[in-house]
């Protein structure tokens, strides 16, 4: 199962300003049901991956920033990508 969500969970990859601004309702939802990765956005400053339990959480950068992840089924492979040209 995934799980793709504007926001990302509170305390992961959320941080703008200094400030925690993921979604507490996201987290709960993820603890409870534990899919198997959640690619989520919203903050800019952030890219990466971090687990909450067994789900892999994949925040994608922004297409402002010329920034996207492909992500390759078949293996589960996650490639992070920036792009010369900004694409938005």
């Amino acid at each position: 199962m995934f799980l793709a969500t504007h926001a990302p969970p509170f305390g992961v990859l959320d941080e703008s300003k200094g400030r925690r601004i993921g979604s507490t309702a996201l987290r709960k939802i993820i603890e409870e049901h534990q899919p198997l990765v959640n690619f989520c956005g919203h903050v800019h400053e952030t890219e990466g991956t971090e687990k909450i339990g067994k789900t892999l959480v994949v925040k994608v950068a922004s297409l402002m920033f010329g920034k996207a992840v492909l992500f390759e089924t078949s293996t589960l492979k996650l490639v992070f990508k920036t792009f010369k040209k900004k694409l938005a």
